[in-house]
């Protein structure tokens, strides 16, 4: 049995996290770092709309509430993978 890994690979444009927004499977976004000048990169590793406060996340077709979650903001290794900064 073969499986396709999906190799990291920062995108020339990166959207900056945000609430309430759709994050499909291998989307990435940024999270500015002030301390470092820097920002840092994340790829979503499964698929999920930012709502911290409800903590609300979709996993394949299916709505999952589950108040036990972590918020989905990186760096949260459920929803999200490092790939570097910039």
């Amino acid at each position: 049995m073969s499986t396709t890994v999906h190799p990291p690979e920062i995108a020339p444009a990166t959207k900056i996290w945000d609430i309430n927004t759709d994050w499909s499977l291998y989307s990435q976004c940024c999270i500015w770092d002030s301390a470092r000048g820097c920002v840092h990169i994340w790829e979503c590793i499964r698929p999920h709309i930012s709502t911290p406060t409800t903590r609300v996340c979709f996993h394949f077709r299916y709505l999952i509430m589950n108040t036990d979650l972590f918020d989905s903001q990186p760096p949260n290794s459920i929803y999200w993978r490092y790939l570097g900064r910039r």
